[in-house]
């Protein structure tokens, strides 16, 4: 007799998402730097600096493998679904506010 396979729920899986992307370091090797803010647009928005998606999910849904997508400050509503497999990985953090720690574009 087989034992049971255990199958972790969508919101297990995000929230895994969530703990171990925050704890990975932003490094130059990251391929490509994606931005979300509370003032953000998933229809209009792009993700770049100037003009940030609105959600997490949306930004996972759009990023390369091997990104970085910088969470500006503020209060998100609803939950974060991953859709897709990144195998390097994608990095998803807190982003700083003043330009001086590296969140403007040079």
């Amino acid at each position: 007799m087989r034992a049971p396979m255990f199958r972790p729920s969508g919101q297990l899986k995000a929230l895994v998402l969530t703990v171990a992307l925050s704890l990975a370091p932003v490094t130059a090797a990251s391929a490509s730097v994606f931005y979300v803010a509370t003032d953000g647009d998933d229809s209009t928005g792009n993700g770049s600096f100037s003009s940030p998606w609105a959600t997490i999910t949306h930004a996972l849904d759009r990023v390369p493998d091997g990104s970085t997508i910088l969470v500006r400050p503020g209060i998100y509503h609803g939950r974060v679904s991953l859709r897709r497999s990144f195998p390097q990985g994608v990095t998803v953090l807190r982003s700083p506010t003043t330009p001086d720690c590296g969140t403007t574009p040079a």
